[in-house]
């Protein structure tokens, strides 16, 4: 039985087969044609490949078409009752990424609290930056946390964690767009008006509230709903960084 499971680790450590695996236990049988286009392989050779690794993992039914076999649904209880066995460790892109956007927050505090220890800007601006520094840390940490294993593609772990994933895209998106795209506007219009908006303005408990309540609200509503516009997919530039990098 051992043997038997380290020979299907073996065959499922390939993404495509994987992906084989997962769609025919989702639509129960595929023909030869729809499997290429609901995997996106353009090429026969190469769907052929991985079915001949599959091997008898799979069957054909009185149609000819794909289904999984006996043993196929043992390679199946691999892939979801035990996904720690076929997960992907961490790329190295994305602590790299978390440390990158953790030390940008860390810069932008210190300078903010060196500028009020100068007298440049008042305390209300630092229990702003305060506000943010704390509630964007805690967005990347769970993006990260979220990270350390990558589930299989196309399970529905993947579809669950890539829900969480664009809310919190949304939410980190909602609080820093908001934040330095008030900050021009206001700037730009206390030049055009000659009136110190930034003051009467910028630090207004409306705004605190807006941009650190209803803003990242609104980000993570649209992140989510851009997410199930693309079918919760992985975005293509995290795709490029995984082959990348």
């Amino acid at each position: 039985m051992t043997s038997t499971i380290d020979s299907l680790h073996k065959i499922l450590k390939d993404e495509t087969r994987r992906k084989i695996i997962l769609e025919l236990n989702q639509k129960g049988s595929v023909g030869y044609t729809d499997l290429m286009e609901s995997l996106g392989i353009t090429s026969t050779g190469t769907l052929n490949y991985h079915l001949k690794v599959l091997g008898d993992l799979l069957e054909k039914d009185q149609t000819e078409k794909y289904r999984l076999s006996e043993k196929g649904k043992l390679a199946l209880k691999l892939l979801t009752e035990f996904p720690q066995n076929n997960q992907i460790e961490r790329k190295k892109w994305q602590k790299r990424l978390f440390i990158i956007l953790t030390a940008s927050q860390i810069l932008y505090l210190t300078i903010i609290v060196t500028l009020y220890l100068l007298s440049i800007v008042d305390f209300y601006r630092v229990i702003l930056a305060i506000s943010y520094f704390v509630m964007a840390t805690v967005v990347l940490y769970i993006g990260y946390r979220m990270q350390r294993t990558i589930p299989i593609s196309g399970s529905k772990e993947e579809k669950a964690r890539m829900r969480i994933g664009y809310t919190l895209g949304g939410i980190f998106l909602g609080l820093v767009t908001f934040f330095f795209a008030a900050g021009f506007i206001m700037r730009a219009l206390q030049e055009i008006t000659k009136q110190p908006l930034l003051q009467t303005i910028f630090w207004t408990d409306w705004y605190l509230g807006f941009s650190l309540v209803i803003a990242p609200m609104m980000g993570g509503v649209a992140g989510y709903c851009l997410g199930k516009k693309k079918g919760f997919q992985k975005p293509k530039w995290a795709v490029w960084l995984d082959r990348y990098l």
